[in-house]
């Protein structure tokens, strides 16, 4: 009885595993079938058996594989602008963890809309329509449960973006980059946890043996000494920063920009290799891939002008798929330039153009046709899985918990201290600038100079107002051009560091002042020490440098607010000067005489751009420091040469009336010094508020309407008008070496 239930018992497990593989090869076979006809139907089949082949989307053979796989999935994913001009067509994809997308496509595609709105940073003006959700491993702990899997939006917060153009303190370590990234993006983390962190970056991009080397300018030719990094070293620092945040999504805009075809290599080895071993989707756009590129890419999107998708699917598949519709890739040639070659309109030919455009509306309608299921999919599959709108953070980790204020600043204080006193180039260069400019003004006004030691002469007030108002105005726009260039370097960094909640606006602010300041009035001294040795001025040396340290600290305030609200150095740098003109206008005071009830009398607006100028405080400042309770040297021997040569100052005879004929006699030194330090204050303010106003992203919008002038609503026929020429748009491969597409002897028809 025991053996006979015994076999019954393996002829009922042998019959079971039969009926289970039968099944599931029939079900493969029906679901397969299912796809081939669905899309025979919609469109029309050219292949050599009648079909066209599969495309599968982030390698999975399966669509409902998805369901099942955590990534990235993207649904009816469209974009237009303010004037309805579309700039990214409807397409719909997915993209699994650990899985690299390359985008490619010609200049005006949309690769960069399309980028920027997978990150969650496009610009607030675009109308954006259709889902990116990230499907991930629920938190619930039953793997068992429905709920293994959920989905939810892209934060920004939690996206790594590599830009085109990178940027670091290049007086900095690399070292002491990665420990600083690591600092603010775990700051509850012990130091030793923080360490290996920073290590284990170094090592699995391969900067450890340029671990202590300067990061150095990456607009400037490197060192010929080898001490700063090369152009990959740089790349593959700046995917190390992205990375240490252990970010959910990796997005790189043109990884391989600015360096050579090996180093490319390299750098996009370290990021797939990377997103592998922290297993986060990644999408590359990328321009002209090598053939060693093309085979490290996971899935392919293709886009024409336009903003149209001609394919979106694993690359493995996109050969043959092409194939199947008459376009089949040369043998020894790089799918990635025959496929950019593909979707290109040759504008210079317009009979060429014409055939390039007939193409591109037949891969994008075949494509359109056959992508037609996958939305619905995706969307059964977002609504029928739980919504968590954030995704809680590591168990060790803190990312986002508040750290004391005075640790974050003490390392932003830090940085900027090193960055500031290890530039030795541009240090000595204000040395240089500093002592020359003294000993030159001393050069062109010799009867300052002359008068070393003496008691002033009548004949000399006016070369004294000229040496005091020449040096104002050149150590306060050396600070304010300093300044500008300084901060514009450094802002793309702390916008990228303030995008990840690193520190506010106001400890940066902070601590860059509390670093360039000391040095600014160290220069300043240098200055006005020479200038009190080399001239005879009367002005004692310490209410002399108080004046021109806190004219320099507001040139440079000016500096960091004019940097602060505008977008780029060329902005700032054209902004600032019809300013600093309008300062000198209101400050330089006549040397012929100057009627006090007339000053009084001047326009509202001139009073208060006058009292905005540091120039004229710091004028009047040193005008009441050289002249006020001086006597003149009153000899009935002087020669008639010694006497005044200019008007309303040809009749003084002291300091006093000196001061009385400019204007000055009510002035006050103490309260000019303390409008000096206001003003100060207000630029800081003013800087820290245009900081704030500006990483907004619905301002950034309307500066750029307005210097577009795009600011009016466009009527309809206009928008019409702009979106016929968008669709008429070309995008031109300048790159290309090959003869143009030819057309097939068949093709899709029109839709």
């Amino acid at each position: 009885m025991t053996l006979s239930s015994s076999k019954n018992g393996r002829l009922l497990l042998t019959t079971t595993r039969f009926l289970l593989v039968s099944s599931w090869i029939l079900g493969g076979s029906l679901f397969a079938w299912g796809n081939a006809a669905l899309f025979k139907d919609a469109s029309t089949s050219t292949g050599s058996n009648g079909s066209i082949p599969f495309v599968r989307h982030g390698g999975q053979s399966d669509l409902n594989d998805v369901s099942s796989t955590a990534g990235i999935f993207w649904e009816n994913l469209s974009c237009s602008t303010a004037n309805e001009v579309s700039i990214l067509n409807p397409s719909s994809g997915f993209v699994a963890n650990g899985q690299v997308c390359g985008i490619l496509g010609p200049s005006g595609s949309g690769k960069s809309t399309f980028l920027s709105i997978m990150a969650g940073r496009q610009e607030a003006s675009l109308s954006v329509g259709g889902f990116v959700q990230h499907h991930r491993q629920s938190e619930f702990k039953d793997p068992r449960s429905a709920s293994h899997f959920s989905c939810g939006p892209v934060l920004p917060d939690t996206v790594a973006w590599l830009q085109q153009q990178d940027a670091f303190f290049e007086q900095l370590t690399v070292q002491e980059t990665l420990d600083l990234a690591v600092f603010l993006e775990w700051p509850l983390l012990p130091k030793s946890q923080r360490d290996g962190m920073a290590q284990a970056c170094l090592e699995a991009l391969g900067l450890t043996k340029v671990r202590s080397r300067r990061v150095g300018n990456p607009t400037k030719a490197r060192a010929s000494n080898g001490a700063t990094l090369s152009g990959g070293e740089l790349r593959r620092l700046s995917v190390a920063l992205e990375l240490v945040t252990q970010p959910q999504l990796f997005v790189c805009d043109e990884p391989t920009t600015g360096i050579d075809s090996k180093m490319s290599e390299t750098v996009m080895a370290a990021i797939a290799s990377l997103a592998k071993k922290q297993n986060i989707p990644c999408f590359c756009t990328l321009h002209q891939p090598r053939s060693s590129i093309w085979h490290m890419l996971d899935v392919l999107i293709l886009m024409a002008p336009g903003g149209r998708v001609c394919y979106v699917g694993s690359c493995h598949d996109s050969v043959p798929y092409f194939a199947s519709l008459g376009y089949n890739c040369p043998n020894e040639t790089n799918p990635a330039e025959y496929f950019i070659d593909l979707v290109s309109v040759d504008t210079e030919d317009p009979l060429q153009a014409i055939i390039d455009r007939d193409r591109i509306d037949r891969l994008a309608s075949a494509f359109e046709r056959y992508n037609r299921p996958l939305p619905k999919q995706l969307k059964a599959l977002r609504l029928s899985l739980p919504t968590e709108s954030r995704r809680s953070s590591p168990s060790t980790g803190g990312r986002r918990s508040p750290v004391t204020t005075i640790r974050r600043f003490g390392a932003l204080l830090r940085r900027s201290w090193r960055q500031t006193y290890r530039s030795v180039s541009l240090n000595l260069g204000r040395l240089a600038i500093s002592s020359g400019t003294a000993i030159l003004l001393s050069q062109i006004f010799p009867s300052v100079a002359a008068a070393k030691g003496l008691p002033p002469t009548n004949n000399s007030v006016t070369d004294r107002i000229c040496v005091l108002t020449f040096g104002v105005i050149n150590m306060f726009l050396v600070s304010v051009v300093k300044t500008i260039d300084i901060f514009s370097k450094e802002k793309p960094i702390v916008q990228r560091e303030r995008n990840r909640n690193d520190y506010t606006n106001l400890e940066y602010i902070l601590s860059k002042a509390l670093s360039e300041f000391p040095l600014d009035a160290a220069f300043t001294v240098v200055f006005t020490t020479t200038l009190k040795l080399v001239t005879g001025l009367a002005i004692e040396w310490k209410p002399l440098s108080m004046i021109f340290s806190l004219m320099t600290c507001s040139g440079a305030s000016l500096g960091f607010l004019l940097g602060g609200i505008t977008q780029g150095e060329q902005a700032a740098v054209t902004l600032a000067m019809p300013i600093v003109i309008l300062f000198m206008s209101v400050g330089v005071i006549n040397p012929s005489g100057v009627d006090e009830n007339e000053i009084h009398n001047n326009p509202l607006v001139l009073q208060w751009v006058k009292a905005l100028s540091p120039i004229a405080a710091a004028i009047e400042a040193s005008m009441v420091g050289e002249f006020a309770g001086v006597k003149f040297a009153n000899s009935m021997f002087r020669q008639v040469r010694d006497l005044p040569r200019m008007g309303g100052l040809a009749l003084v005879k002291n300091g006093d009336e000196t001061l009385a004929a400019l204007g000055l006699s009510s002035v006050n030194f103490d309260a000019v010094v303390s409008h000096l330090i206001t003003l100060n204050l207000v630029n800081f303010g003013l800087c820290w508020l245009g900081l704030s106003v500006t990483s907004n992203a619905r301002v950034v919008h309307w500066m750029q309407n307005v210097r577009k002038g795009l600011l009016s609503s466009p009527s309809k026929k206009e928008r019409k008008k702009g979106t016929s020429q968008r669709r008429n748009s070309a995008g031109v491969n300048p790159h290309s070496q090959r003869g143009r597409i030819p057309v097939p002897q068949w093709g899709l028809p029109r839709p």
